[in-house]
């Protein structure tokens, strides 16, 4: 079974295309006499395509030579499902120290080991799609945020991944700018288990006010995510965490240590010193972009008027209903909805 998700370095280019399709997958292992060598994926078979390289040519030059893989040993499933989503990975292969080549997981399977169960989640995820992507311009003058690349694939897609093989299958989406174009690729990435619900803002009114337009279509507690926000975490201890403590709305906030490179002036009334802090290291907790809602909070959100998530949460509390924070690591997030952002964690 595994020689359906292997190639070797001779192959060629049109081979391996062939082998990509049948391997149903995305991405191929590159062994060499039992050794992994390497992976090559369909979008390093674009790239060479766009380059009008002969397909009779050899892949050599073409495939990834620092793959991503997992080292022989015992791995639970939620670990796998892990290291799939923080890599956005199709395959992985599993070797011993010296690299030979043992077996290979996918999304699905773990050949010659175990199936990897994924539990079926019923809660809906709502996806925030529809903003015009200003932190990302010029780019996103041209491609739609939720289709900028991130790692050679598309932020929504990711997204769509990172919950899917968690078991999560409904998804809603707001769009606005630019619907078409992401209405359509999401058309060719759609699963054959997959439910995908599109609503379009005619008027953005702000990123809680979108919510309104799934009002009577989804019940009980659902997810909230930004389309620019990638996450390494376990969804479902999130949603247990939201309905054991009965919140209206859960935050999920990042631990973030922010350190002020001067002296921070103390000072008194009447402008008087009291102390220079030097370089103080301050640990605060940041929202993220991520939350689960009860359906209860549509009833808050106004109509025809712009209406924010701060604005939501702001009257939530006013009326005495309950908000928890559910805290993760820093490194457990990613906001790649800004250039800098985008920047720093290309080897998220």
């Amino acid at each position: 079974m595994r020689n359906n998700y292997q190639v070797n370095s001779n192959y060629t280019i049109e081979k391996t295309i062939k082998k990509i399709s049948d391997s149903g997958q995305k991405c191929v292992v590159v062994v060499q006499k039992d050794k992994l060598i390497g992976t090559i994926s369909d979008g390093d078979i674009r790239k060479v395509i766009i380059k009008k390289i002969n397909i009779k040519s050899k892949i050599k030059k073409y495939f990834n030579r620092n793959p991503k893989f997992l080292t022989e040993g015992k791995y639970n499933d939620q670990d796998i499902l892990n290291y799939f989503n923080r890599y956005n990975l199709d395959i992985i292969p599993v070797v011993d120290k010296k690299k030979n080549f043992k077996f290979v997981i996918d999304r699905n399977y773990f050949f010659k080991k175990k199936l990897v169960k994924v539990k079926k989640l019923k809660v809906p995820i709502v996806i925030m799609a529809g903003g015009k992507g200003t932190r990302l311009r010029p780019i996103t003058n041209v491609i739609p945020k939720p289709l900028v690349p991130y790692k050679g694939v598309p932020i929504i897609e990711q997204i769509f991944n990172d919950f899917f093989v968690q078991g999560f299958k409904e998804f809603n989406l707001t769009l606005n700018f630019k619907s078409k174009i992401i209405e359509t690729y999401i058309k060719e990435i759609k699963k054959n288990n997959m439910t995908i619900n599109i609503a379009k803002e005619i008027v953005p009114r702000g990123t809680a006010s979108s919510l309104k337009l799934f009002k009577n279509k989804i019940k009980g507690d659902f997810v909230v995510t930004n389309c620019d926000v990638l996450f390494n975490l376990d969804y479902e201890n999130l949603i247990q965490f939201h309905k054991k403590n009965k919140n209206m709305i859960t935050v999920v906030g990042a631990k973030k240590n922010i350190k002020i490179p001067y002296g921070v002036c103390k000072i008194q009334s009447k402008n008087i010193l009291q102390k220079i802090e030097e370089k103080p290291d301050y640990e605060l907790i940041v929202s993220t972009g991520l939350y689960v809602v009860n359906e209860q909070v549509m009833k808050i959100i106004p109509k025809s008027k712009e209406y924010n998530f701060d604005k939501l949460i702001s009257d939530v509390i006013k009326k005495k209903l309950k908000i928890s924070v559910y805290q993760i690591d820093d490194k457990s997030w990613i906001d790649v909805g800004h250039w800098d952002g985008f920047k720093k964690n290309i080897n998220f």
